[in-house]
């Protein structure tokens, strides 16, 4: 069967691989996916999480990974109802729009000023969106959104440099011969900063995580961090930064090992 770039794919617990010619698999994919290019080596093909990741370069960014041609499950892309009668035929096509509305979440952020400032109020807007894992995968230890933390026999996403630091805001009275007084005035939002090592080598697929950790930065996802038996923060968590240290390519120059830094800042549940 021919493949078309763009062409929408179903999968099932398929084979992922690294490259064309990896002889070992560094996990498995389930869902909708499309093809990013039509060219098939060694019986494979490159996929991607989205139409408008296909045919875009570099490969390493957009590319999920490759998968057998055999793995794949073509879906349709249109649907059409035909009423006929004994006199006359007639096609008629059956379109429905949906709208989805997408709910947006406001954290206003005080910083109290000190005795010579005014007060500043920062609004931040977060979307909301349902990014809690729904099932627990083996080996999982904890998960960033949909990004999950995994320490098993097949799969490794190495967790480093954890730091968590919070704050609190304090005015200064002064007082006529005497010390000044101090008044707490406000808590600061926590931050969070660690850096996650993918590596194809125990199992992940570099390039996945990454993408979906840039889309919640890029959108303003407020997303949980649980660790271990730790939910972190009150709420939620938005991506305030994002960084990408590749280290080793495959032979396709795809990203093979990585380290990716990641800080969050917390946000609190409005009403």
């Amino acid at each position: 069967m021919g493949y078309k770039q763009g062409q929408k794919i179903k999968l099932s617990s398929a084979p992922a691989y690294v490259s064309s010619t990896a002889t070992k698999k560094s996990g498995t994919k389930t869902g909708t996916f499309y093809i990013w290019s039509a060219a098939v080596k060694n019986g494979r093909i490159r996929i991607t999480i989205k139409s408008s990741y296909c045919g875009k370069n570099p490969a390493s960014k957009y590319v999920t990974c490759w998968v057998k041609t055999s793995s794949i499950k073509t879906t349709s892309t249109s649907s059409t109802k035909t009423s006929s009668s004994s006199s006359a035929k007639s096609s008629t096509s059956s379109t429905k729009t949906t709208t989805t509305t997408t709910a947006t979440k406001t954290t206003n952020t005080a910083t109290s000023a000190s005795s010579t400032g005014n007060t500043t109020v920062t609004k931040t807007t977060v979307a909301e969106s349902n990014v809690t894992p729904t099932s627990t995968a083996p080996g999982q230890i904890g998960y960033l959104g949909l990004v999950l933390i995994i320490v098993s026999s097949d799969q490794i996403k190495q967790l480093n440099s954890f730091n968590w630091d919070a704050s609190v805001n304090y005015t200064e009275h002064i007082r006529h011969l005497k010390r000044p007084t101090l008044e707490m005035t406000s808590v600061n939002s926590d931050t969070i900063s660690f850096k996650l090592t993918l590596s194809a080598y125990l199992g992940t697929t570099v390039m996945t995580d990454y993408n979906t950790l840039k889309d919640y930065l890029e959108n303003g996802t407020a997303v949980p961090l649980k660790i271990g038996s730790t939910s972190y923060g009150n709420y939620r968590w938005i991506i305030t930064a994002l960084g990408f240290e590749g280290e080793t390519t495959d032979g396709d120059g795809d990203w093979s090992v990585a380290t990716v830094s990641v800080t969050l800042k917390s946000v609190e549940k409005t009403a």
